[in-house]
């Protein structure tokens, strides 16, 4: 505020600074002015501007009261006024000065305060100054500029510069990767000195001029196809050297690389593979030289299909491989390859002698195209840029090789040349013997009987004829070829050395054409013995054969030759005739021993007496009250006995108990049972000891191999009765009940009469329950309760009543009567002090309630 104190007038609300205005808009101002002389002055206002650039300032403003201001003495008034920034002022400060002048009768006073107006940086001034540019050829995301690979886009940029100052614009693409492929070409300067030419670095304009940029775009080879659209930005030195974010310095240029579907593939080596003396494999290199990213399979074949070629991968990926070392988004490393092996398929066509077998094979590449939508996908057939083939050279087998071959048809030639000779020439080979025929007679009765034998010379048995035999007639009869024996039976080589010296066969493991080359030399025989070949020798152990039941029995077993040549002339002498024949001993087989049965199943008694709860010693534990007896005949028969107890609805009432006979009597019972021609068991404890009416049912259960259901029998109905109730006191004041079932005590309502005290006592036992009525209810065995007198005449009665598990009951009642006292009666303090005195009554006998059913 600024006041001068020969003027009759006082400025308030004016301060020295600035205000901001935008171009286009207003701003209003307020200033206070007062009256400081005692009579009516006029206030003239007005704006000058102090300097040329303030020159317009003063067509700007206006003021919202009339001027001149007339003021009445002392008083003071609020004038405003407004500065109307018009759209095209220029941004900046300006200066200038508000005079004011008081004028008076007599004189005049001019006052002026120096003032600032600052005119701010608007939008819309802002985008009438920013620069413009176009780019040709117009692009767009639904029509983008094809190019292919290897060609150059150029595209021209005009700018006008429409700001009223110099400016200097450049290019720039932000988006990778074309940021890596684009150059700007900017035409020489025309600002420069006249005579001299200058290449720049940018773009150089004067106000509203309008110049041209070349953009050029030149993907490198290897570059992938698709749709690019690189972001360009204008940067003016103007606008902040490119800090500015305004959209209007920004276009897209959208740019439609074109598909090369250009590939290859080398096979290495390229001449060829020898196989088996080189590996069969081949490395096939797989150039991409377009620029479509492709998942490849590798086949190959040949035109007979004699070998199979398998692919160390089954798909690989191949990226465009030729692309400049600047450009970091491709691979630069060597192309991939895949490892091609060769297998022979056709082994047989590989040659025996020669110089070998060449073989041409083709690749085959299959791209492989993935369909999202689908979820599949598709193969289509690769054209490559050369043949895509290679050679095998598949050499001959070598020479020990076909020896081997000759080997097998010079051994097929001696084989038949011995089958032959013996067919022609040897001796008849001896028929099958029985050499062992036995059995393990049971002793019980069985379904199956076990057999055993052994016949030499299986090799010339045509079948095996197992018969029993009851009272010399044929009750069963089965016959076993060679095929069902070797199943069932052990078969091995044998020979059996039989010396002249001694009368004994021994039998020594040796081979079968050993006895076949003594057949063919009999002259060279040693004459002190002679070798017998034994063939084939079957040993058949635990052969079953049913029998009907308890009885005797003979096996016999019979062996018939088959219709070799050796034993022809053996079968035409007796035709249809065994060559051995052997029978068993008669084998007695027992009767069984028939199943246990239970002779006797009670217990030790019909009823018990319910076990007393103890009442110190909670560790001596009373032995169970229930005990059984029982006897069972057969006791070797006997697999397990479990015992069941059973209540009274047919529910078990303890855990199953189960004692195991398989290794005799167990140790539980050992003590309680003995074993002999019958199991007898005396006293057999239970864990029952509950009140309550029981039943036991024993089961046994016979050996498994005799497959019998179990045995079972019960006892009758055992009961456990429960202990009578007993009553050891009931008193009141210490007074028993039953010598005064009925007492009478006098009252005085003056004064309060003491409590009477109940005590009882009962006997326990087990499930035993004490009521005290007709209150509090059930109480404990044993007691001591206050009972109060009732202060007006009253006859009441107390039951005690004691109930067993059993449901039976016993109570003893006394009658409390309460009676006011008589003046000529002694005071009952000085008779007793602890209680009312009692009334004497005639003595009654105890009062005890019958027994309710159970």
């Amino acid at each position: 505020m600024q006041t001068v104190n020969s003027s009759p007038i006082k400025i308030i609300g004016l301060t020295e600074g600035h205000s901001s205005i935008a171009p286009g808009t207003s701003g209003m101002r307020k200033i206070n002015i007062k009256n400081l002389e005692g009579k009516p002055i006029a206030v003239d206002l007005w704006i000058v501007a102090t300097d040329e650039k303030s020159k317009p300032l003063p067509k700007w403003y206006r003021f919202t009261s009339p001027i001149p201001l007339k003021l009445d003495p002392n008083a003071d008034k609020e004038i405003e006024f407004s500065f109307d920034v018009p759209l095209e002022a220029e941004p900046g400060l300006y200066h200038y000065a508000i005079s004011f002048e008081a004028t008076t009768k007599t004189s005049r006073y001019p006052i002026q305060y120096p003032q600032q107006l600052q005119v701010a940086f608007s939008d819309e001034l802002s985008r009438r100054s920013t620069p413009e540019f176009v780019i040709q050829p117009f692009t767009s995301s639904t029509k983008p500029h094809p190019l292919k690979i290897g060609e150059t886009l150029k595209m021209n940029v005009q700018v006008k510069n429409r700001s009223k100052r110099v400016d200097r614009f450049t290019l720039l693409c932000l988006d990778s990767p074309a940021e890596q492929w684009y150059s700007v070409r900017y035409p020489e300067s025309k600002i420069a000195a006249s005579g001299l030419v200058s290449t720049t670095d940018g773009l150089e304009l004067n106000p509203e001029q309008v110049g041209e940029i070349e953009l050029l775009f030149h993907p490198p080879k290897g570059e992938l196809a698709g749709l690019y659209f690189p972001t360009i930005r204008l940067i003016s030195d103007n606008e902040g050297h490119g800090n500015s974010d305004s959209d209007a310095l920004l276009d897209v240029v959208y740019i439609q690389i074109l598909e090369d579907d250009r590939f290859d593939a080398e096979i290495l080596p390229p001449r060829y593979r020898t196989i088996p003396a080189e590996a069969g494999e081949f490395k096939v290199r797989l150039l991409n030289q377009g620029n479509i990213k492709r998942m490849v399979e590798v086949e190959a074949s040949d035109r007979e299909g004699i070998f199979r070629y398998i692919a160390d991968q089954s798909k690989i990926i191949v990226i465009p491989h030729r692309s400049p070392p600047h450009c970091p988004n491709h691979d630069n490393s060597d192309p991939p390859t895949v490892t091609l092996k060769a297998i022979p398929r056709k082994w047989w066509r590989r040659p025996l002698w020669g110089k070998g077998m060449a073989i041409e094979f083709n690749l085959a590449l299959q791209e492989v195209k993935q369909d999202a939508q689908r979820g599949s996908e598709d193969q289509e057939l690769l054209s490559l840029a050369n043949s895509g083939q290679g050679t095998i050279l598949w050499q001959p087998r070598p020479l020990w090789l076909l020896l081997l071959l000759l080997l097998p048809l010079l051994a097929g030639l001696a084989v038949l040349g011995g089958w032959l000779w013996q067919r022609l020439f040897a001796a008849p080979l001896p028929p099958p013997t029985i050499t062992q025929f036995e059995t393990i007679a049971p002793t019980q009765d069985t379904d199956i009987i076990p057999l055993n034998w052994t016949i030499n010379q299986f090799d010339q048995v045509e079948s095996v004829v197992l018969t029993r035999l009851d009272n010399n007639a044929e009750a069963y009869r089965k016959n076993y070829t060679p095929s069902q024996l070797r199943q069932q039976c052990e078969l091995s080589s044998a020979d059996r050395s039989l010396s002249s010296h001694s009368n004994r066969s021994k039998w020594t493991r040796l081979p079968p054409w050993i006895g076949q080359l003594s057949r063919l030399f009999p002259g060279n025989a040693n004459p002190t013995s002679r070798v017998e070949s034994g063939g084939d020798l079957l040993s058949c152990e635990g052969v079953t054969a049913p029998t009907a039941a308890a009885g005797s029995y003979v096996f016999q077993l019979q062996v018939f030759a088959d219709q070799s040549n050796a034993n022809r002339r053996l079968r035409e002498q007796v035709p249809n005739s065994p060559t051995d024949v052997a029978t068993t001993d008669t084998i007695d087989v027992a009767p069984p021993e028939p199943l246990p049965t239970i002779v006797e199943f009670i217990p030790a008694s019909s009823s018990y007496g319910a076990v007393t709860t103890p009442d110190t010693d909670s560790n001596s534990a009373s032995p169970p009250p229930i005990r059984l007896n029982w006897e069972i005949t057969s006791p070797s028969q006997i697999a397990e006995l479990k015992l069941v107890s059973l209540t009274a609805d047919g529910s078990v009432s303890s855990e199953v108990r189960s004692y195991s006979f398989r290794n005799g009597v167990p140790a539980e019972l050992a003590g309680v049972c003995s074993q002999s021609i019958n199991l007898v068991c005396r006293e057999v404890p239970t864990n029952i000891r509950n009140v309550g009416s029981y039943q036991f049912q024993l089961m046994v259960i016979p050996q498994s191999e005799l497959q019998a259901p179990p045995i079972i029998q019960a006892t009758p109905i055992i009961q456990i009765r429960a202990q009578p109730p007993r009553i050891s006191s009931f008193r009141v004041n210490e007074q028993e009940v039953l010598q005064a079932p009925k007492q009478i005590y006098s009252i005085d309502p003056q004064t309060q009469p003491d409590d009477l005290t109940l005590s009882w006592q009962v006997e326990p036992s087990e499930g035993v329950q004490v009521e005290l009525l007709p209150a509090p209810g059930p109480v404990p065995l044993e007691g001591t309760m206050p009972y109060p007198l009732s202060q007006s005449p009253r006859r009441e009665t107390i039951t005690l009543r004691v109930t067993n598990a059993a449901g039976e009951q016993v109570s003893q009642t006394v009658v409390i009567e309460t009676a006011r006292s008589i003046e000529s009666a002694p005071s009952p303090a000085a008779t007793n002090e602890e209680t009312p005195s009692i009334i004497p009554e005639l003595e009654l006998g105890p009062i005890e309630l019958p027994p309710r059913p159970n």
